[in-house]
């Protein structure tokens, strides 16, 4: 088109000339060239980056840039390369092509660009290259951009190259293994400044043998900044001029590259005498000017030049070429990694910053694993040196640097190159200078030392010595890659990180063959051209854009493939440490993934593990343990390819933990043992053949012989151990990899070798199920004061492990035994584990460990390491026969009954031992009595081989609850005891018992032949007296057939029955199945298994190995208990950390009475108690009571109070429009990361259903940052229909933290995952804060008296004060309740209807689908930026109107207004078919009108004028909006007022909660006499009776005026003072400003300490005695301040109560709380610290009321705060509503709904108002259509209702399967399609009826009042 133009204008001038209109256009000289328009130019002002032309055209030729949209812009095709680069044409894609879809320039498919690929290319190393325009000139500072993208998985490498003079130069390189791929990615280069007729050349090499679906493109090429500068008159004062005339910075004269085009700028003369110090090694080092440090570094800079080697340059910088020299660090043998090279200046006068003394040089910094390149200061000789400058990382070119110095010394400058880990890559620099400003001086450096010999200019670390990244530290090189950073910047592991996600790099792990089947970095997004080789989502992100490392397969098939990828060198390891990560195995052959461990000394190499087979298409978890390592070691994933390979393998989140050996400690405390290296470790764990310290002092040979220990880790014998002759199996004696690699350990436990031994039960063959091995200790003598303790490791790996035994015998020859005194079962992990067993026996006794068979081949179980205490003494005699077994002793028979005549009708009488136990031991599970006759006739464990163990037959009952046809001598519907061999034909039963596995043993089972429909029969135990609180019942069960109905396990108390599990309907799967039911703690219960019969014969249900675990209860045996246990009401002795995790392990609930201390628990009865829901995951969380609506999944019941109606948790809902892998979050409040080691996060969680997805634990210390969000726990996979505990130790990584608990959705609807009972455990504390956490970090809605908190100031205010129109918060949030609001910020406290069809949604501008229906502008502002509320009709469900589809925006409650309170507002309503609009104010009895409009309002907004609210109590204002007959009309509100709403003339009487002051002010009862003066005269602590236990502290010495006492077990004292010596922190004053109070003095304690001080003692209660108390923590470093109740009793339990932590600024804080305990007990204050500096805890004016003395005479207590009487508090919102606005179908807490919650609490189960009246409006609705439409939904609704009765009544168990209430407090807004509003409270649920807000009659002429 431009060259016509030009020949057009030639024409017009041609015929111009001719007319005589012009003169000729005389000609250029030689020296120039004609512009378009004519003009003569100089030849050299074309292509210079200017344009000089008056129509540019100097420059059209060689435009500046190209985006391809219009061809090639002049850049030409290498007509010499091998073949070129394709043009991409806008909305074409050739076939087979995976370039990008989308340009750079438009971001469309219609958009251009160029590429390459190997469709295209010809073959292995044949390039493509286009090359630009000759540009003539540029200037110094030119660069070259362009926009590259990177696609498919190979293709080769792409160069920049610039040609000028005949030569070409490399600018930039990169190949296709960069891990940015698929995604356009920019870059720019530095054109050599002032280059002359040059090109750039663009070129891609093929380097793939085979073709390739992979390539390049490229888009953008820009050149910027590259025109030459014009001469100045004159510079700047920091510029220097060219001769040319240009200006340049005077920073860049001198410095080896030319920023002058004529060079003027590096004239060597010039530079001189200006005073520039300058090197470039062309000749030597310019020992003038730099020396070599040869005391204290490791090797020399080397002098070379040209690239004889990978690591060093091609060129140098200053001629840029081969021969020219420079500095580089050579590598060598000798050369170790961190060694370093340093370079020394000479001597350089102080100099400031304003001087302008600079150092510059360039530097070159090749291969990806080069070390790091520092620049320092030093000031003395030997001295400390100041990091100025540093860099690591490939740089493949060289880079010039600019250094400001400054120093108020003398000084020298080192230059130090520091070798990488891996003794690879080099680094060099070239062109080292100084400006004039850096002066020499004479005078050298003081010395700090006598210097040694030779030039003493050290470097700051040794050489046995790494030097951390910071440049200052310096920390051992074996502290490097250990777990631990001991750098202060952590670099010492930066090489050998402990997790790693893939996300950004390979973590160090590399592929070790290169073999075209390798490991690959990549993403779904990457892979998606070969969908079968790859994962389409990574774990760490589940998304295709997240990293992971899998195996891809190119090219022909050889024996010798293997993928192996090796990780970095670790060289040491603790004995816990573990590796998790999470792999993915699908496909059809992928045949076997292994992990392998390689001793980098020892050469060993371990299998650590190994998965064959597919594994399912979903990332799975894998924890590995890796023990203790002395050695260096590697792990390596390995792969070997099979001609069969066809699969898909990748890894992904690698993660190392409880890896870190102990760190030194300054002392240990006396209950830990003190390592040589320092460390402190429990005393426990002395001798125990473990490396706990980490330099085995631990462990010392003759220090554990000599002082008593004995030990044995099987390396030569049993060490006197011996094999049981009467048990079925034998241990075996083992190392290496056992036969099954799929179960058992691959090394021991003493070395982590596969050289090394140990003991295991080989599982793979065919053993009877439950065969047992036993082997035998020594005998050893009684211990009853706990002293001997045995120890040892256990390995139990593997789907079919069944249990580990350990057992004190107490008698000889005893074959079978029973009560283990520890236990394991199923599988546990596969690494060695610890165990601990306090064997306190009052008689002699063998230790007997026994392991048995599981039912399958992969059930291994092995053992190691086994020590005993020094406590356990041998026992030289022999054991004593059992009763049954002595014949010199008369035997009685198993009886209760008494023959001595001393037990009472209470108690049973034990024969053995001649004494009497309680009858609530008969049948509890423990064998009580030695002759085990207090559980005779009670439930066993049964396989039914010999009989019914105990079971009992209940006579079968018809469905017409007839009696059964056994009666008449008919066959019956029941439970029979069969064989497998008997069964006739026809029949459903399995063909083999699941004991044995074969045909001739025993089973129960139910033939369906007989009965009818609906008969059941029923297998009952003997009535249970106790069992314990974990007590959960396994079985195995058959159900083969099509007309099955329910088996079904109860449990049946007190006429009760309890549905613990059922499955519904046969199955087309012929085999056993396992199941287990959680049973828990009960009394006098039975359990029963019943069957019910289903519509015909065919199908029949067997049962089998029915066994009971852990259900024995808590023994009582007069023992007091320990320091690590909890006393029970009942005296039982428990786990203390089992208190408050919402079990009921006491059995009476008493270690669940006085939880309110801990922090975060959330039972989900209400809501989700502070846990947040994430916004940014798929769905959420969802609360439910009762079963799960989804059939095949879901819990029963809920766990806290295992009941249908009441009891409430939360699941993941599985059902549509859920997708296989979406994800929920929920949040915990944020954490302190005061939290001690032994913290806990628990809970309860069920999974059941055979699609079940994944449940992860994670926790978050920073939003921001990918490596601080880590995965501590995560079940897989389907987990049993019970509910199960939970416990997750949560790592101290000194940090506030989250804890997220993640569900993901499974492959199919039976995939929910239901969670309940939150809990820590109470060694965490909360009231952490995160700073970048998305979630409210404040966990403190209340205040610490009970009253409400101010959203953000530190204020506290009643409920009666809430939405009062009186601010009593700064920040008003007291008042946010539905006010005054022009909706640009918010909705100011209005809420959308939880309950109607239509939501009122916030929006600007033209938000409306409709057309022409809604403002285009809001009113405020009158802008398309302004907010306003709207209602979009569009949004219904129907097209057709429905007088029942409205929208209602409504107020909080609010508690009063004042006579002249008014409200307005401004609508818009705006269509053909509008609605209405109403006001409304609804009170406790009626529904009063105060506006209404209708019809088509017009375009404008409309105003209501003043609308009287007048005197009001307990009101809400409702704002309804009612659609329209047809979708077409839409109506807005905006600037909502109220005005004079404050009524200064309330007045109120006190209830009885409160203390009436003499000015009439109300203040709770709960404040009076606690020295806090809350009436303004001071009355309410006039008259006070003290209480024993009050202090004010003002007295000396506390202890002896308050009766209080300093503890004994704490680190430190509290101390007593009117101050505290230590500034910013602490008060100066006592609370009452004129006495003495309790602090804490931090200063020179260690983090942890602990200060305990202890009231009296008061008597047991629970929630009577209420404490007050204030004080005081002010400090940056301020650590925590706890409250517990320390029980009297003989174990001294301590129960958290309350916990404050970190600052709480510098007043007096008010502490009010219930404190309790089961037994008597005293409060404990305890301090802990967090540093020694500014963190000072103090408390005063500490007082107890009356109940706590005497808690039978102490008066109820009301805690001040509460709402008045007829009144309710909405939880969530805050504000008290009218008891009658409870269930009366009308949603006034619209936060949680808590006034219409249908659980049986609040409202009863489909509860509706029969007073209630609906005022329906007659609006122009079509009478005609609406009944046709009535008619159509009742006969679809006739029609679902006959199919409902039909699966009720013939396909559904009975009333004891009721499906529970679906409960609907957690519900996404979107979860049911309908879109957010962007409202508070915008919701999906519905209640049972409603009051309808709608005006009556036509018109609307008159507002009337109506009452509802």
């Amino acid at each position: 088109m431009m060259d016509f133009r030009i020949t057009l204008f030639w024409m017009v001038l041609h015929i111009a000339g001719t007319n005589g209109l012009t003169t000729p256009i005389p000609d250029c000289t030689p020296t120039e060239r004609r512009c378009n328009d004519m003009t003569c130019l100089a030849t050299e002002k074309f292509c210079d980056f200017r344009e000089d032309c008056p129509d540019a055209s100097d420059e059209f030729n060689c435009p500046k840039t190209c985006n391809f949209e219009n061809g090639l812009c002049y850049w030409i095709q290498d007509t010499t390369d091998d073949f070129d680069w394709s043009l991409r044409v806008g909305g074409q894609e050739p076939d087979g092509f995976d370039g990008p879809r989308e340009d750079h320039t438009l971001d469309s498919f219609t958009g251009h660009y160029i590429y390459v690929d190997g469709i295209i290319s010809p073959g292995r190393n044949s390039r493509a290259r286009v090359i630009s325009p000759t540009f003539a000139l540029c200037g110094r500072t030119c660069k070259i951009s362009l926009w590259y993208h990177i696609f498919g998985l190979e293709f080769g490498d792409l160069e920049l190259i610039l040609r000028t003079g005949g030569s070409e130069r490399k600018l930039f390189m990169i190949g296709d293994d960069i891990d940015n791929r698929n995604d356009w990615i920019f870059e720019d280069f530095a054109v050599d400044a002032c280059a002359t007729d040059f090109q750039i050349i663009i070129s891609a090499q093929n380097t793939q043998s085979n073709p390739s679906d992979g390539g390049f493109a490229i888009d953008d090429v820009r050149f910027a900044d590259c025109a030459p500068s014009e001469p100045e008159f004159i510079c700047g004062p920091m510029e220097s001029q060219c001769s040319s005339g240009q200006c340049i910075p005077l920073s860049r004269e001198c410095d080896f590259q030319k920023d002058c085009c004529d060079s003027s700028d590096e004239g060597v003369s010039t530079c001189t005498s200006r005073g520039y110090s300058m090197c470039d090694f062309e000749s030597d080092l310019c020992p003038t000017i730099w020396i070599q440090v040869t005391l204290d570094d490791d090797f020399d800079w080397t002098r070379g030049q040209g690239a004889t080697g990978s690591d060093r340059p091609s060129t140098d910088h200053t001629t840029l070429a081969s021969n020219g020299y420079y500095l580089y660090t050579e590598t060598s043998s000798s050369t170790l990694p961190r060694d370093k090279a340093q370079l020394a200046s000479f001597t350089l006068r102080d100099v400031l910053v304003v001087d302008g003394c600079l150092l510059r040089f360039f530097y070159h910094m090749r291969s990806e694993l080069v070390g790091t390149l520092n620049v320092y200061t030093m000031t003395e000789i030997n001295g400390p040196m100041t990091l100025i400058w540093g860099t690591e990382g490939r740089q493949n070119y060289w880079t010039r640097q600019e250094i400001e110095l400054s120093s108020l010394v003398d000084f020298m400058v080192i230059i130090e190159g520091v070798m990488s880990l891996t003794v690879e890559g080099g680094i060099a620099i070239d062109d080292v200078s100084f400006t004039s400003a850096c002066r020499k001086t004479s005078t050298p450096l003081p010395v700090i030392t006598t210097p040694a010999p030779g030039t003493t200019i050290p470097s700051h670390c040794r050489r046995n010595q790494f030097s951390c990244y910071d440049g200052v530290s310096c920390t051992g090189s074996d502290n490097v890659c250990d777990f631990t950073a001991d750098c202060p910047d952590a670099s010492d592991e930066k090489t050998c990180p402990s997790s790693c996600d893939f996300e950004t790099d390979s973590c160090f792990f590399a592929e070790t063959i290169v073999d075209n089947f390798d490991w690959h970095r990549a993403s779904g997004s990457d892979t998606k051209a070969t969908p079968n080789a790859a994962p389409r989502e990574d774990h760490t992100l589940g998304t295709d854009q997240g990293k992971y490392m899998y195996i891809a397969a190119y090219g022909a098939i050889t024996e010798s493939q293997i993928a192996e990828i090796t990780g970095p060198i670790f060289y040491s390891a603790d004995t816990n440490c573990k590796i998790r990560f999470f792999y993915y195995m699908a496909g059809t052959l992928p045949g076997e993934l292994s992990l392998f461990l390689d001793d980098q000394v020892t050469k060993d190499e371990v299998l650590l593990w190994q998965k064959r087979l597919s594994q399912g298409e979903r990332w799975q978890q894998a924890v590995v343990g890796i023990g203790r390592r002395q050695e260096a070691f590697k792990l390596r994933f390995s792969k070997s390819r099979s001609e069969q390979y066809q699969g898909m393998i990748a890894i992904d989140d690698l993660d190392f933990f409880d890896c870190e050996l102990p760190l030194p400690e300054i002392a240990c405390p006396p209950s830990k043992l003190l390592c040589d290296n320092d460390a402190c470790i429990p005393s426990t764990d002395a001798c125990d053949l473990a490396d706990d310290c980490g330099d085995r002092s631990d462990e010392l040979e003759f220090f554990c012989d000599a002082t008593g220990f004995k030990r044995c880790d099987f390396e030569t014998d049993l060490c006197g151990w011996v094999e049981s002759t009467t048990d079925e199996l034998d241990w075996t004696r083992w190392s290496g990899t056992t036969e099954d690699i799929n179960s058992g350990p691959s090394r021991d436990h003493t070395y982590g070798t596969s050289l090394g031994h140990f003991l295991f039960l080989d599982g793979r063959f065919s053993h009877t199920f439950k065969a047992r091995a036993q082997l035998l200790s020594p005998n050893f003598q009684a211990a009853p004061d706990g002293s001997c303790k045995i120890r040892f490791f256990y390995h139990m790996y593997g789907e079919d492990v069944d249990y580990l035994n350990v057992y004190a015998n107490r008698y000889a020859g005893t074959t079978t035994f029973s009560n283990p005194v520890w236990f394991r079962f199923t599988e546990q992990g596969n690494y060695w584990q610890r165990a601990e067993i306090t064997l306190a026996t009052s008689f002699n006794f063998q230790v007997v460990i026994e392991a048995t068979i599981g039912d399958g081949l992969n059930g291994d179980i092995a053992i190691d390491d086994v020590s005993f205490t020094p406590g356990c003494i041998v026992y030289t005699g022999q054991l004593p026969n059992s009763p049954a077994d002595d014949v010199t002793t008369t035997v009685a028979q198993p009886t209760t009954s008494d023959t001595t005549g001393r037990c009472s009708i209470q108690q049973v009488y034990c024969a053995p031992e001649n004494t009497c136990i309680s009858r609530r031991h008969v049948c509890d599970f423990r064998k009580d009595c030695s002759d085990e006759s207090d559980e005779a006739g009670c439930v066993t464990d049964c396989d039914f081989e010999t009989g019914l163990c105990g079971w009992q037959l209940v006579e079968p009952r018809s469905r017409e609850g007839q009696g059964s046809d056994v009666n008449r001598g008919l066959p019956t519907f029941e439970w029979v005891r069969g064989q497998p061999n008997s069964q006739e034909g026809g029949e459903s039963r399995p063909d083999t018992d699941h004991s044995t596995g074969t045909a001739n043993e025993w089973y129960m089972f139910v033939d369906s032949s007989p009965g009818t429909i609906f008969d059941t029969t029923e297998l009952n135990t003997p009535t249970i007296k106790q069992s314990g609180g974990n007590c959960q019942m396994k079985f195995y069960y058959h159900m083969f057939g099509t007309d099955l109905d329910v088996l079904t396990v109860y449990t049946e108390a007190n006429g009760y029955r309890r549905t613990l599990w059922y499955r519904v309907g046969g199955t087309n799967e012929n085999k056993w199945k396992k199941e287990q039911v959680y049973i828990g703690g009960v009394s006098n219960f039975k359990v029963i298994i019943q069957a019910r019969r289903g519509a015909s014969f065919v199908g029949d249900m067997t049962i089998d190995d029915v066994t009971f675990i852990d259900c024995e209860p808590p023994l009582f045996d007069g023992t007091p208990c320990t320091e690590n246990q909890f006393r029970c009401s009942n005296s039982y002795c428990i786990d203390a950390a089992r208190v408050c995790d919402y079990g009921n392990d006491c059995l009476d609930y008493s270690d669940e009475l006085h939880c309110e201390g801990y922090p975060a628990r959330c039972d989900f009865s209400l809501d989700t108690c502070g846990w947040f829901q994430d916004d940014e995951d798929d769905f959420d969380w969802t609360l439910r009571g009762g079963n799960s609506i989804n059939p095949g999944t879901g819990p029963l019941h809920d766990h806290t109070s295992l009941n249908y109606a009441n009891g409430y948790y939360i699941y993941t809902e599985a059902l549509s429009p859920r997708q296989p892998g979406d994800r929920a979050r929920i949040h915990s409040p944020t954490m302190s990361r005061k939290s001690t080691e032994d913290c806990k996060f628990r809970f309860w969680y069920n999974m059941k259903g055979k699609e079940i997805g994944s449940l992860e634990v994670i926790q978050v210390t920073s939003y921001r940052i990918p490596e601080e969000v880590n995965l501590i726990d995560l079940i897989t996979g389907e987990q049993g229909d019970y509910w199960q505990l939970r416990e997750v130790p949560i790592p101290n990584r000194g940090k506030d933290f989250d804890i997220v608990v993640k569900g993901v959705i499974g492959d199919g609807a039976q995939s929910e995952i239901a969670l309940d009972d939150f809990s820590f455990s109470g060694s965490c504390i909360g009231g952490g804060v995160m700073v970048d956490s998305p979630f409210n970090n404040s966990t403190r809605q209340y205040c610490t008296d009970g009253r409400l908190k101010c959203a953000i100031t530190n204020q506290c205010y009643d409920e009666l004060s809430r939405c009062d129109f009186v601010v009593d918060c700064a920040d008003r949030s007291d008042e946010i309740c539905g006010n005054s609001c022009d909706f640009e910020m918010d909705t100011c406290g209005w809420k959308d209807s939880y309950k109607e069809s239509l939501d009122w949604m916030r929006g600007s501008g033209d938000q409306t689908e409709n057309l022409n229906t809604g403002p285009t502008t809001d009113h405020t502002l009158q802008t398309d930026l302004g907010y306003y509320l709207y209602v979009d009709t569009s949004r219904s469900s129907d097209i057709i109107g429905d007088a029942q589809e409205k929208a209602h925006l409504q107020s909080l409650a609010y508690q009063h207004s004042g006579g002249a309170c008014t409200l307005s507002l401004w609508y818009h309503m705006e269509g053909n078919t509008i609605g209405s609009l109403g006001v409304f104010i609804r009170t406790d009895r009626k529904v009063t009108q105060l506006f209404a409009v209708a019809d088509n309002q017009g375009s404008a907004w409309q105003f209501t004028g003043d609308l009287l609210i007048g005197r009001q109590d307990n009101f809400a204002i409702v704002i309804e909006a009612v659609r329209g007959s047809v979708v077409s009309g839409n109506i807005a509100i905006d600037d909502v007022t109220l005005e004079n709403c404050r009524d200064d003339d309330f007045t109120r009487s006190c209830s009885d909660a409160e203390f009436t002051c003499s000015n009439g002010q109300c203040i709770a009862l709960t404040r009076v006499c606690d020295f806090g003066f809350d009436c303004t005269d001071g009355g309410d602590e006039e008259n006070c009776e003290r209480q024993p236990a009050d202090c004010r502290f003002d007295d000396y010495p506390f202890a002896t005026s308050c009766g209080w006492r300093q503890l004994d077990s704490d680190n430190f004292d509290w101390s007593q003072g009117e101050s505290t010596p230590t500034t910013s922190t602490g008060p100066s004053t006592d609370h009452s400003a004129r006495g003495s109070f309790l602090y804490i003095e931090a200063s020179g304690r260690r983090q942890g300490d602990l200060a305990r001080v202890a009231t009296p003692i008061f008597p047991a209660s629970s929630n009577v005695c209420l404490m007050r108390f204030w004080y005081h923590m002010e400090g940056s470093n301020v650590g925590t301040l706890q409250v517990y109740t320390k029980s009297s009793s003989s174990d001294g339990h301590m129960t958290l109560m309350w916990t404050a932590t970190g600052n709480q600024g510098s007043s007096w804080n008010y502490g009010s709380l219930f404190v309790s305990n089961n037994n008597n007990f005293s409060v404990v204050f305890q301090a802990i610290v967090d540093t020694s500096t500014n963190a000072d805890i103090a408390i005063d004016d500490v007082s107890f009321m009356e109940g706590c003395g005497n808690p039978e005479a102490g008066p109820p207590i009301d805690v001040g705060g509460s709402c008045g009487y007829d009144e309710v508090l909405c939880p969530a919102d805050k504000i008290c509503i009218p008891k009658t606005w409870l269930c009366d179908g009308v949603v006034d807490c619209p936060t949680d709904v808590y006034d219409e919650r249908q659980d049986g609490f609040v409202c009863s189960i489909n509860s509706t108002n029969p007073d209630e009246e609906n005022f329906e409006p007659n609006v122009g609705n079509s009478i005609g259509l609406i009944v046709g439409l009535t008619v159509l939904i009742l006969v679809i609704a006739i029609g679902l209702i006959t199919v409902a009765v039909y699966f009720v009544k013939f396909r559904q168990p009975k009333k004891d399967l009721d499906s529970p209430v679906v409960s609907t407090g957690l519900d996404n807004p979107n979860y049911g399609g309908r879109p957010s509003t962007g409202l508070p409270g915008d919701g999906q649920n519905d209640t049972p009826s409603e009051i309808q807000y709608t005006p009556e009659g036509v018109g609307f002429s008159n507002l009337k009042e109506e009452t509802a």
